[in-house]
């Protein structure tokens, strides 16, 4: 348990530092058309200079209690009881995750040249697909058969 609360700070603490880090960067080429603007304004709305008064929730603080609440309902569904509890734990785990994920993986693309983000995604968004067939293969080598008479 001390090794998963060890990892978890350390990627808290390196989330929090590449946005410190990203704050200095200088602004890359811009696409062209409407969505230069849109950027344009979620750029300066993120850093805090269009509401002066209040400053706005950044997707790092979001992914950081995201993965504090993944965190404790995999916690929690290690400590029910019945079925039906541990179906509406990991339920709830799926939505934690799905917050995780949607925040996450344009943070990981952000950096990228323009002409790359398209493949990166592709291969970003694979990886799941291409991990369940490592696992039935896996499993079909290590799994004996057994007789269902």
């Amino acid at each position: 348990m001390d090794v998963v609360g060890s990892v978890w700070g350390w990627l808290a603490r390196m989330v929090l530092r590449r946005h410190r880090l990203l704050l200095r960067l200088p602004p890359r080429d811009e696409p062209p058309g409407p969505l230069r603007q849109v950027r344009a304004h979620l750029t300066l709305h993120q850093r805090g200079r269009v509401r002066q008064h209040r400053r706005p929730l950044q997707p790092q603080v979001t992914l950081v209690f995201n993965l504090a609440l993944c965190y404790v309902i995999k916690l929690g569904s290690g400590l029910v009881k019945i079925y039906p509890q541990f179906l509406a734990a990991r339920s709830l785990l799926g939505a934690a995750m799905g917050g995780f994920w949607g925040l996450s993986a344009p943070s990981a693309l952000e950096n990228l040249p323009v002409e790359l983000c398209g493949l990166a995604s592709g291969v970003l968004h694979q990886g799941r697909a291409v991990g369940y067939l490592i696992t039935a293969a896996v499993y079909l080598c290590l799994v004996p058969e057994q007789s269902r008479g």
